[in-house]
């Protein structure tokens, strides 16, 4: 008789509160729908209105419906960090946006968070995290990116099957790339102008040439100055032998180059990217160091066959972010703030991005790279294979820089006029600038 009790009470117990429940709950979604979550805003510096209504505002609202946006230009297309920094306490933004030219400034001035629990190491591409790590003196990255931009070397298979001529291969020096580069002839089959190598550019031979060489040395990154010892280092075997192939394929032909009369102006030849590249695209030239967005130029109009493989060089110098998004380490709304930044560097983003520009992508590449190289069907490894040039390799003042590069052109014209050898250059390079980097470092 206890036991049956016991078991009525139980029941009526659970009665009650099958009652109950209902009740409670009612209250509770009335409580509520009376009190609703307050929205939160984020206020984004680096960006402009038109961009974020054009691009951002779709991704941002269907990702984060209980975050209202206020956006803001601020000074952060600029590089000066005392603006940036005055306007950082005067707004107090939580996220901004910058370009690789100010990040590093605005990482060590300490106004920002680490953002280093957002990275999905399976995901995004290594060599652009590395990039981003060696901003920051702790190893650690402080901005965030959807995409990067990168180069490769662009070759012409046609051209190359033409003339029987070996195709550049995976981890190709410059030395041997304008070796190839020399065994084309100066003319096409119809006369016009034929090209080894694609050097995009007007300018005066002895220009061209430092470009290059300057260029060379930092895909080696090769240094002036040997901070440990203090001691220039410019009459090295490696910087001789990028001078010497390069004049020596210079003086072949093989590099493309109109001089422009000495009248001081020097331009670019164009401005858009078919004009940029037009020996290229149009067939005259064998090979050329492209960016990402030239892909789209030959996927959509290329007549000839072609193919890409790493840039000549032991290092990537042309790996760089697209806008970095950081957060303010002032901000109150940090949680948030990581879930803006999570959204827009999303897969979801990524593909977002790519059809909204129209084409494949090629604009930019996005983080994850797999979503382009399945979206294009081919192997986009050359644009990132090689290690990045460390952000800080050439350290020496700007002032020294220039003093060497004027003395660099000087020393080439000599070259050219057969008054002197690439080592005799080099030689008399270091007694002018040996003067030079005493006044610097006094």
């Amino acid at each position: 008789m206890h036991y049956k009790n016991k078991v009525r009470s139980r029941i009526s117990l659970l009665r009650v509160l099958s009652l109950l429940v209902p009740v409670i709950l009612l209250i509770i979604g009335c409580q509520n729908k009376s009190t609703p979550l307050e929205p939160i805003t984020i206020k984004i510096a680096g960006m402009d209105q038109i961009e974020y209504d054009n691009i951002y505002e779709p991704l941002l609202t269907k990702q984060l419906p209980n975050v209202q946006f206020e956006v803001e230009l601020g000074p952060f297309g600029g590089v000066d960090l005392n603006e940036i920094t005055s306007y950082m306490n005067a707004e107090q933004p939580d996220i901004l946006i910058a370009s690789n030219f100010t990040y590093p400034d605005i990482v060590k001035s300490g106004m920002v968070d680490s953002l280093d629990m957002l990275i999905d190491e399976k995901k995004a591409q290594s060599k652009f995290i590395q990039k981003l790590r060696s901003y920051s003196e702790d190893n650690q990255v402080y901005g965030w990116s959807s995409s990067f931009s990168s180069s490769a070397l662009f070759y012409n298979k046609s051209l190359f099957d033409q003339y029987h001529v070996e195709y550049p291969r995976e981890g190709i020096s410059w030395g041997d790339m304008l070796k190839l580069a020399q065994q084309f002839p100066q003319k096409g089959e119809g006369g016009e102008p034929l090209f080894g190598y694609n050097s995009p550019g007007e300018q005066k031979p002895e220009k061209k040439i430092a470009s290059l060489i300057n260029q060379a040395g930092i895909t080696e990154q090769l240094n002036l100055v040997n901070q440990s010892s203090d001691m220039l280092t410019i009459n090295t075997k490696e910087w001789s032998q990028i001078w010497t192939s390069i004049i020596e394929a210079y003086q072949a032909g093989a590099i493309s180059n109109t001089a422009v009369q000495e009248n001081g102006i020097e331009e670019i030849k164009g401005t858009t990217i078919q004009e940029y590249y037009s020996d290229f695209i149009q067939g005259n030239a064998a090979m050329i160091i492209g960016r990402n967005d030239l892909l789209e130029e030959l996927q959509d109009n290329s007549s000839f066959k072609w193919g890409i493989t790493d840039s000549p060089g032991r290092y990537n110098s042309d790996i760089v972010p697209g806008m970095i998004y950081m957060i303010n380490k002032l901000s109150a709304h940090k949680e948030e703030a990581r879930q803006v930044i999570q959204a827009l560097t999303s897969d979801e983003a990524a593909i977002y991005y790519m059809n909204l520009q129209g084409f494949k992508g090629t604009i930019a590449i996005p983080l994850n790279v797999k979503l382009l190289e399945d979206k294009l069907g081919m192997d986009l490894s050359a644009f990132y294979r090689k290690e990045p040039v460390k952000f800080d390799w050439w350290e020496v003042p700007v002032e020294f820089s220039r003093a060497y590069r004027e003395i660099q052109e000087q020393e080439i014209k000599l070259i050219l006029a057969g008054e002197q050898t690439v080592n005799q250059a080099l030689i008399e390079i270091e007694n002018k600038l040996a003067p030079e980097w005493k006044r610097t470092k006094s």
